[in-house]
């Protein structure tokens, strides 16, 4: 081993110091017996910090080391040559060495260091979750568009199939009327003359009652034939295929259907 690159390292100063770990301590311990200039070095530095130690001391007012002798006097111990324990404790008193200023510094230093990163680690943190949530949310209404994109396409191709579907020169068009006290209700059938199939625009009927629906009838030969049930559907709905009918109207029976018109409930009505 190169002993004065090993000294060089700073390897002392931190075993000194006690910032070394258990196994450096004791690998230099052991070191220490086998290399006198490793030994001198660990003896310089801890004479360099005794001596900063001791030029950064501060001694007491007289009157605080008299109080004190005089309290610690009984203790002492007599001897022929005189007070010589005490001497040796006055000794020990002043030249006993107080932390050096620099390492104060240095803890203080160290203290505001770690208080300021943990500020600044919960401050990021919280950016963080800030930021994380706001892009939760943005992606969030991204998909939401996209959905609204998708359902808006098809809606669109929908009302186009059905605008060009009215427009068809084939298809006979039916308007069925309010009934008395119903004027202002009014749908219309399309009503395909080649495939026989129905097809319903709503195009002013209020609501349905909670547990019942709409049902289209067609008028066969003076009797009503169940034409289907109007559900929710945007544009055309498309309902029964009905060979012949001289007329339609729609009902409101309960949810279902049902076999035959409850006329009280009769909304709309037009002939072919």
């Amino acid at each position: 081993m190169n002993i004065q690159e090993y000294i060089a390292s700073g390897i002392v100063e931190s075993v000194v110091l006690g910032l070394a770990s258990a196994p450096e301590v004791e690998e230099m311990m052991l070191l220490r017996k086998q290399y006198p200039e490793l030994d001198k070095a660990i003896i310089d530095f801890e004479k360099s910090l005794e001596q900063q130690g001791l030029s950064g001391t501060v001694s007491p007012p007289q009157q605080v080391k008299t109080e004190l002798f005089n309290k610690l006097e009984p203790e002492f111990v007599k001897t022929g040559a005189g007070d010589v324990k005490s001497i040796e404790i006055e000794k020990r008193f002043v030249s006993s060495p107080v932390i050096p200023a620099f390492w104060k510094y240095v803890a203080a230093a160290a203290l505001i260091l770690f208080i300021a990163n943990t500020i600044g680690s919960f401050v990021l943190y919280n950016k963080y979750q800030e930021l994380n949530t706001a892009y939760s949310t943005l992606q969030n209404n991204y998909l939401d568009l996209q959905e609204q994109n998708k359902s808006d396409k098809e809606r669109f191709i929908t009302l186009y199939r059905d605008m060009h579907m009215m427009q068809d020169s084939s298809m006979a068009i039916v308007k069925m009327k309010g009934v008395a006290g119903k004027e202002s209700n009014l749908a219309t059938v399309y009503w395909d003359t080649r495939t026989k199939d129905v097809y319903l625009f709503t195009n002013n009927l209020p609501p349905a009652e909670s547990g019942k629906q709409y049902q289209l009838w067609a008028m066969v030969d003076g009797k009503p034939v169940d034409a289907g049930i109007i559900g929710n559907c945007d544009g055309l709905c498309r309902l029964k295929n009905i060979p012949s009918a001289q007329a339609f109207a729609i009902t409101l029976e309960k949810t279902g259907g049902s076999p035959v018109p409850t006329m009280s409930s009769l909304y709309v009505m037009g002939k072919v």
